[in-house]
């Protein structure tokens, strides 16, 4: 941003007509811009490429063993997490911060969510080994796939709703 004066870098092409971003990438003046506008396109879509394998890689995991994510002992952890434990972990980190109630509320149930939930299954099956983790993965995959299908369902509404007010 120091190239822009401070300006983010999609501020600064807004004036740019859509069929004139190749221009701007000669200009002097935009083309710092334009690269690292570029740049960020590039690495959200990678970053969805590498979420569509880690879904379909967790798909193919929970089509096999789903019977295993219908036990209580695993349904009574999961509903802990989405109804306890994240909202409280989400409002303590928010502690002291200028969110209002409604940010609260909606990071409480947006929070972290699906994916993330498997990078973490992997750390600990790295550190602490299949021996050590193999009760928790059943609750980490129905974590996920709740996740995917509840969050999935509303962040659109809730977005919008919030986005209106």
């Amino acid at each position: 941003m120091k190239a822009t004066g401070g300006t983010p870098p999609s501020d600064a092409l807004q004036s740019v007509k859509r069929g004139e971003r190749d221009e701007a990438a000669r200009d002097p003046r935009l083309a710092h811009a334009y690269m690292a506008e570029s740049m960020m396109e590039f690495s959200v879509e990678i970053e969805r490429l590498i979420e569509l394998g880690l879904m379909v890689i967790i798909g193919s995991f929970v089509s096999a063993h789903w019977r295993e994510l219908l036990h209580w002992s695993v349904v009574w952890p999961v509903l802990f997490l989405f109804t306890v434990a994240r909202p409280f972990g989400s409002s303590l980190s928010l502690i002291g911060s200028s969110t209002d109630r409604h940010q609260r509320v909606l990071s409480a149930w947006r929070g972290l969510r699906g994916v993330s939930a498997f990078y973490y299954l992997l750390f600990s099956l790295e550190k602490a080994g299949h021996g050590t983790v193999a009760q928790l993965e059943p609750i980490i995959l129905a974590a996920i796939v709740l996740s995917v299908f509840l969050h999935g369902a509303t962040a659109t509404v809730l977005l919008d709703r919030y986005l209106k007010k």
